[in-house]
């Protein structure tokens, strides 16, 4: 029998002054908060993000566990760069994004360490770096390379395939040690029909689509599902998950 885990996210969004006008019906509008809280059995934990635009744009996100990520642009409008700083352990992970056309056709990892006092980068080193395929312009697996711990080399680590529904979301992902290797871990998810309020921000998705809005999340191998309880907004907005 799968084991339930129960995951509350409330998102307090903007005043309708931070909403654009999409359609005479709908009205767009971003998360300004979202708290996480997961439970299992006697245990629960959660976790609180802010998120802060200049204009349209997502320009960073506040974690209460002392991370902040950074997002940066190109001149064009796409995203070029996501910064993710960690104040307790003077650790930053950064991804910088190369596109061919229109599409991501690679994201190379680095890591360094921050000055304690000033939180400036201290030295950088590539950590790896992810490689996308393609149908048309959908996205259906990608191969993630990290560098070997006994030499400078990058190694494939896993391969992720991805599966949609014909709405364009993620109904099943698949981590692989290699192209036809053994499973690393695999995820299924349900959907509502409502949008999801990151699918007019131009970022990519990390294991599940930004379309609609995931209500139910099972981790296939463990036997453990999520489940989220969504309340909406006028807008269709998810207001609490």
């Amino acid at each position: 029998m799968n084991r339930i885990v129960l995951s509350l996210i409330v998102l307090i969004m903007f005043a309708s002054s931070g909403c654009d006008e999409m359609q005479p019906a709908e009205v767009a509008c971003f998360p300004q908060r979202i708290t996480r809280m997961n439970a299992e059995g006697t245990k629960a934990s959660s976790v609180t993000a802010d998120f802060k635009y200049e204009g349209e744009r997502l320009d960073r996100i506040v974690w209460s566990n002392f991370q902040t990520h950074y997002y940066s642009y190109r001149e064009d409008g796409k995203l070029g760069k996501v910064e993710r700083k960690n104040v307790q352990t003077y650790q930053k992970h950064e991804s910088r994004i190369i596109y061919e056309d229109e599409l991501v056709e690679r994201i190379d990892e680095y890591r360094m360490r921050l000055d304690r006092f000033t939180h400036e980068d201290l030295d950088t080193v590539q950590a790896g770096y992810r490689v996308f395929e393609y149908d048309g312009s959908k996205l259906v697996a990608e191969r993630v390379y990290e560098k070997a711990d006994d030499s400078e080399d990058m190694e494939l680590q896993r391969y992720n395939e991805y599966m949609y529904d014909i709405t364009g979301n993620i109904v099943q992902h698949v981590s692989l040690e290699e192209i036809g290797g053994d499973t690393i871990e695999a995820f299924s998810y349900t959907y509502d029909s409502r949008r999801h309020p990151f699918s007019s921000l131009a970022l990519l998705f990390e294991g599940e689509s930004h379309v609609n809005n995931v209500l139910q999340r099972t981790n296939l191998q463990k036997g453990v599902t999520y489940f989220n309880q969504i309340i909406y907004t006028p807008s269709s907005f998810p207001e609490q998950i």
